[in-house]
């Protein structure tokens, strides 16, 4: 009885030894098809991402440099930009590249509304200084065909200054015949002349030497 008992617990276990080494024996004899296709080479996955970046990239022009573009710097003035711009793109049509065209056109858009941004923020670089054109852009007039507002500058306050002065003497001769009557015979006689030389003279100054 005892012997028997022995037996019945002893004989599970060369069974299981058995099972456990065929199924290393059966792990071990998988076709190597099945190994290769779980490895994945550094090639491949450097392929992989740059497809997935190259593919997750909408807008092919954000990094776009408006001043390579151009063929100016960031320092230059609106007026010279937008003589390269107008230049650039002139050449781009006689030729027929649509291409080039649209770019510059991107490019110039740009920089326009980086300005734009630049101006609200209070922000300026370098010796730029933001044109009328788009200094006042968002100052719409109360009819559209108007004129827009546009504050000028010191310097171009002193010219208009100027030229108002310059033609002023036709409003002086009539003050001083209104208050006292009467208008001294010479100026009377040579106030054409008068108004004629001193106007193209203050003109000819102002054409001249102030810009």
């Amino acid at each position: 009885m005892a012997l028997a008992i022995s037996n019945i617990l002893n004989c599970p276990k060369p069974q299981l030894a058995l099972r456990n080494s065929n199924l290393k024996r059966s792990l071990s004899v998988l076709p190597p098809p099945f190994v290769r296709f779980l490895r994945t080479s550094p090639e491949n996955k450097k392929l992989v991402c740059a497809a997935a970046s190259a593919a997750g990239s909408s807008s092919p022009d954000s990094d776009l440099n408006p001043y390579e573009v151009l063929g100016v710097s960031s320092i230059e003035g609106f007026d010279v930009v937008k003589a390269k711009y107008t230049k650039k793109r002139k050449e781009a049509e006689m030729i027929g590249d649509e291409a080039t065209t649209a770019r510059l056109e991107k490019a110039y858009d740009k920089l326009m509304m980086s300005q734009l941004t630049s101006r609200k923020k209070g922000m300026a670089y370098g010796s730029f200084k933001v044109s009328k054109d788009i200094k006042y852009a968002d100052k719409q007039p109360i009819v559209p065909w108007g004129p827009r507002f546009a504050k000028s500058s010191v310097q171009d306050m002193r010219i208009n200054l100027a030229i108002s002065a310059a033609f002023a003497y036709t409003g002086i001769l009539n003050l001083i015949e209104f208050i006292g009557s009467y208008i001294p015979v010479f100026l009377f006689n040579n106030q054409e002349l008068i108004v004629t030389t001193s106007s193209a003279v203050i003109l000819y100054i102002l054409g001249s030497y102030y810009r």
